[in-house]
């Protein structure tokens, strides 16, 4: 039930994972624990915490083949702000 497991773990791709639900967080956190090429982020991502600011102080590469960020539909206001 990952819209990034594919090609993360087929394909060996690095990425960056946004989830605000605590429990999934943790559950990502778990699993990709042994990649240090995917970086899980606990966020909440809003107008006002944007795309942009989301790897601010964290140890994310400047680049990255994927960015999974699970919004639950405020898209238009996100890639707007």
């Amino acid at each position: 039930m990952s819209n990034s497991w594919n090609w993360i773990c087929k394909e060996h791709w690095c990425g960056v994972l946004v989830e605000a639900d605590s429990d999934n967080f943790k559950k990502i956190a778990t699993f990709y624990q042994s990649r240090a090429d995917v970086h899980c982020l606990h966020e909440f991502v809003s107008e006002k915490r944007s795309i942009d600011t989301l790897p601010a102080g964290k140890d994310v590469p400047y680049d990255f083949d994927l960015l999974s960020i699970d919004i639950d539909g405020m898209e238009y206001q996100l890639w707007a702000a």
